[in-house]
């Protein structure tokens, strides 16, 4: 099972990764993207958009590195749940809204509610249990390397 956490958390952190560069690359899009959702005052919606691409891009790389492995599994759920009500709320209400995913411009469906919910499942099963062990991570390499 520690394998599978391993290559769940690489995944997760590739997703992040992905994201966030996707999303670098037109800033301005994505900006428009959450300005959309109505979720915060339209003038935040620049700043926002920058915290939450390098938010994405460093856990992504956390998660690949396996740096902080448990805390950033843990602020990973928090992030995706975020998502999932940004997202799935305007959709419940009957409005249309762009997903911003990926820095795409297309629109959100059930479908992106559900790949989220997918993306988090991933992510919880990552962190595993109480004072579970990380696998193949940084984290691991370093606290043998203190045992001894």
């Amino acid at each position: 099972m520690l394998y599978v956490r391993s290559v769940l958390r690489v995944g997760v952190g590739l997703v992040f990764l992905a994201a966030s560069l996707t999303k670098l690359h037109d800033l301005g899009a994505f900006r428009v993207a959450l300005g959309g959702l109505e979720l915060f005052p339209a003038h935040l919606a620049g700043s926002v958009a920058v915290v939450v691409v390098y938010v994405e891009l460093i856990v992504g790389a956390f998660l690949l590195l396996g740096i902080y492995t448990r805390p950033t599994l843990a602020a990973t759920c928090i992030l995706v749940c975020m998502f999932i009500a940004a997202v799935g709320i305007p959709l419940l209400q009957g409005r249309q809204v762009q997903c911003g995913c990926f820095g795409s411009e297309e629109y959100a469906t059930a479908g992106t509610v559900v790949r989220q919910f997918a993306l988090l499942a991933a992510a919880m099963t990552a962190r595993g249990g109480k004072n579970r062990a990380q696998g193949i991570a940084l984290d691991s390499l370093l606290a043998e390397g203190q045992e001894n």
